[in-house]
Formats: C-alpha cells, structure tokens, sequence
C-alpha cells in the first residue's frame, strides 16, 4: 500500500530522471576508487554482482546501492508506461490520493442511544445526616473519629445508592454545618417527602457497647406510628443481616426530628464509635459501604412492601 501511495504521490518521470543522475554519479565515484587505489572492477560469483576488489576488501555496498537505484528506475519506467492504476486501490480512492490525503467525513457519525433512566417518580426519601458545624456529635479523639463527618459521609452513600435505584432523593445538608432540629423537620415538610431517615453513630461510657439499634416516635393509634415502626423494622433487619453486628432493637424515642415530621420517620444509631472493633471497622470504605447499602436496601424493602 505504501509503495503504491509513493508512486501516486510522485511525478515518475522527473523520479526516474533523479535515479539514473544518482547512479551515474555513484558509479563516477566507483570508478574514481578504482583509479585510485589501483584496482579493478571484479566480479562476485558468490552474489553475482560486480564488485572492487582491493586488498581483499570488497566495496559491495557501492555496487548493490547502484544495482538497487537500476531497479528502482525500470520500475518507475514499466509504472510510467503502464499509467495503470494500483490493484490496491479502487478507482475512487486512486483519484483521491493522487490529489490530497483523505479527509474526514463531515456527516456526523451516528452514535449508540444513550441508556437513561426511567424518570423518577412516587416516594421522595428525606436523608438526614446527624449533627454538623459546632455540633460534632460523639467524638473520639484516640481514633479521630467524629460522629458528624460519618454520618455525613454515609448519608451520600446512601444518596447514590438510592438515586441508582431511581429513587427521588433530598438531604438536610451536604457540607459540614450546623442545622437546627426544628429546620430540619421544615425542609422536610417543604419538600413534601415521603420518609424521613435521620443518620447517627452511638456512643457509651463503656466500651463494649456496640451494635445497632434504631428509633421511632410511638404515637398512639398513630398510622404514622406504625409506618414507622416498620420502616425501622425493614432498616435493621438490613443492617443486622449485612454487617457483624449486635442487634439492639427496635424503640421508641422522643427525638425532635422523629416526633416533629408529618411522615414516617426513623433515626439509626448504625454503630457504636466509643466500641474498638466497630471504631476500626467504621475506618474501612467498605464497611462504610456496606452500612450504606443495608440503610438503603431497608428503605427500598420498606417501600415495596407497601
């Protein structure tokens, strides 16, 4: 192919013109060696081509480059003959070499239909991650481990999860700060959410504390009550199921954010922080992970069953 575009490229004539002036000034040269070095033009039986012999040192890449430059020249001139197009080329392309290189298509190229996600619609799922800014939450400083940065952390997790799932997704807050309950519980009602899921990690005097227990706000004869109850049901059966931990249970509690919402409404202590083996754990991405996955595979449940 390569040789083919060489030839179109190229005017012949003026090519074969420069071969045979090459060939004639490397064979002035040869001669001028013979003359001085006193030799004469042998001839090499072994590769059949004439050679200067002087001393015993053959000057063979002299006579192969002008034995080459001679082929090159019949060439060019059977190829001028001929005016025949190369058989590696059709005619279409022959002409567009001959002129210039080929240049891209200016049709735009179809591309593969993209994929997307049915639109989303039904339950919007209010995540809310615990504390933030000059609230810190539960702090151990042997592990530097904050209560408001995982939760934070987690609750993104969650987030991505839940909206891969094609799920309707709103957070509370998104960078470190501080938020009071009663906005909170706000946010929620203005963006007329479904469920409210507020993220915690637990802490105890005692160090061998650990597991995880979830809350809800027991109302009597509360169909908001029981909703809730499930959903924290559906939640820790999740968790417990997913990581290495110790069932707490179910309860009731009088937090603002869970007895203040006009939805149902649960708050997770996923993991005790002030615990060694779970602080070590809560240090691993993929413990992170899955926390994550079981709180947004509870929510996910929870709605199904519905």
């Amino acid at each position: 192919m390569l040789y083919n575009t060489v030839y179109i490229a190229y005017d012949e004539e003026a090519f074969a013109k420069l071969m045979i002036s090459v060939i004639r000034s490397v064979d002035a040269k040869v001669e001028a060696a013979c003359a001085a070095s006193k030799s004469h033009i042998a001839f090499d039986r072994e590769h059949q081509l004439p050679c200067l012999k002087n001393n015993e040192t053959y000057l063979k890449p002299l006579s192969f480059l002008t034995a080459f430059f001679t082929c090159c020249c019949l060439l060019m001139a059977g190829c001028s003959a001929s005016r025949q197009p190369s058989p590696y080329l059709t005619p279409s392309t022959t002409t567009a070499h001959s002129q210039t290189k080929a240049q891209p298509s200016s049709q735009p190229q179809p591309q593969p239909p993209k994929q997307q996600l049915p639109k989303r619609s039904g339950p919007l799922i209010f995540l809310d991650p615990g504390h933030g800014g000059r609230d810190a939450g539960a702090t151990v400083k042997a592990t530097h481990l904050q209560e408001k940065a995982l939760s934070l952390e987690i609750v993104k997790r969650v987030e991505r999860l839940l909206t891969g799932w094609n799920y309707n997704v709103a957070l509370s807050r998104r960078t470190d700060v501080f938020i009071p309950l009663q906005k909170r519980v706000a946010m929620a009602a203005r963006v007329n959410a479904s469920l409210f899921v507020s993220i915690h990690f637990n802490s105890a005097a005692s160090r061998k504390s650990r597991g995880a227990e979830i809350y809800y706000y027991d109302a009597t004869n509360s169909t908001r009550s029981a909703d809730s109850k499930r959903l924290a049901t559906s939640v820790i059966h999740r968790l417990c199921e997913a990581l290495p931990t110790r069932y707490r249970g179910v309860k009731h509690g009088d937090f603002c954010v869970i007895r203040e919402t006009a939805m149902p409404a649960v708050l997770v202590e996923a993991a005790f922080i002030t615990n060694p083996k779970e602080a070590r754990l809560l240090a691993s991405a993929p413990y992170k992970q899955q926390i994550a996955w079981a709180i947004a595979k509870g929510i996910d449940d929870y709605l199904h069953a519905k």
